[in-house]
C-alpha cells in the first residue's frame, strides 16, 4: 500500500468518524441546530458544573487586581517579550510568576472583548 492510499483511507475513516460523533451527540440531545446545541450545553454546565460556571460567569472585578499589565490592549507579541524579559532577567521562577500575570492579563483582555459584543448586541 503507497503513502497516498494510506493517507487517503485515514481520511476517510476520520471524516466518517467525525460524521458518526456529530450525528450521535445531535441524535442523544435532539437537536436540530448549532444554536439550540448551545444552549444546551450552556445549560449543562450551569446546572451541572457550578465550579466552571462561576468561573466563567464571574463578574469582571478590578479590586484587589495587583496587576500590573493594562489588559485593555494586552498582546501575545508584548506577553512574550515580558515572558523572555522576566526569563533573562531573574529566571524561572520570575518567568512562571510572569506567566501568571499575562494569564490574568489575558482573561481580563478577553471579558472586556465579550462584554463589548455583548452590549453591542444588547
Amino acid at each position: 500500500m503507497n503513502t497516498l492510499s494510506a493517507f487517503g483511507i485515514a481520511t476517510l475513516l476520520v471524516s466518517v468518524g467525525a460524521v458518526a460523533g456529530v450525528w450521535a451527540i445531535k441524535t442523544t440531545m435532539d437537536v436540530q441546530d448549532t444554536q439550540e446545541f448551545a444552549r444546551k450545553m450552556r445549560r449543562i454546565v450551569l446546572t451541572r458544573m457550578p465550579m466552571l460556571s462561576a468561573r466563567i460567569h464571574r463578574v469582571l472585578d478590578d479590586e484587589g487586581d495587583d496587576n500590573p499589565i493594562d489588559s485593555t490592549d494586552w498582546n501575545w507579541e508584548d506577553a512574550e517579550r515580558r515572558l523572555r524579559d522576566a526569563y533573562e532577567k531573574d529566571g524561572i521562577v520570575a518567568w512562571a510568576e510572569a506567566t501568571l500575570k499575562e494569564f490574568r492579563a489575558e482573561e481580563h483582555s478577553e471579558r472586556l472583548k465579550r462584554k463589548e459584543l455583548e452590549d453591542a448586541h444588547a
